[in-house]
């Protein structure tokens, strides 16, 4: 905060406003616990949608978006491995008898899934919040998202033949 309103960190802290809270205030919830400066309390609502920006993206981020991203990112990683199945594939008409198949996963995929875990994270924190993590259905699709997430993440890093692998990431 400016320097002009130190003093109101303490006063916040001393009503209970942290978190969640902190997140939602509003000039009402200010004046009630003492903050009637209309300057102050802009400086202090601006300082809170800069914490919101820096640490949520809300200016950028929805829900809709993330999963739309989501989606983008596994359509990205299956086409990703559906090349490399192609290339790997000692039956293809264009590769040569000298070409060997590859027994771990490309850069690319790696990346690939890379990419999917973190639109995965930024979709299971929305999840988390509220009015989300309270809504039964919503719980169930996290918890689907969360373990398949952990299963495309420990598929990744098997150590058996690259076409059980691929299989596994493309289901």
């Amino acid at each position: 905060l400016d320097e002009a309103t130190p003093q109101y960190a303490d006063l916040i802290l001393e009503h209970g406003i942290g978190g969640r809270k902190l997140l939602m205030l509003t000039h009402y919830d200010l004046e009630k616990i003492g903050i009637n400066k209309l300057g102050h309390q802009e400086l202090i609502l601006e300082a809170v949608d800069l914490l919101k920006t820096l640490r949520y993206g809300y200016d950028t981020e929805n829900l809709q978006y993330l999963a739309l991203q989501l989606g983008c990112k596994a359509k990205s990683l299956q086409r990703e491995v559906q090349a490399s199945s192609s290339e790997n594939n000692p039956n293809a008409a264009n590769l040569s008898k000298h070409s060997t198949s590859h027994d771990k996963l490309s850069v690319n995929i790696l990346s690939s899934v890379s990419d999917l875990i973190t639109s995965l994270k930024s979709i299971v924190n929305w999840l988390d919040r509220t009015p989300f993590e309270a809504i039964y259905e919503l719980c169930l699709v996290r918890n689907s998202i969360v373990k398949i997430g952990i299963e495309l993440v420990s598929n990744s890093q098997r150590e058996t033949q690259l076409t059980d692998i691929e299989n596994n990431i493309i289901k």
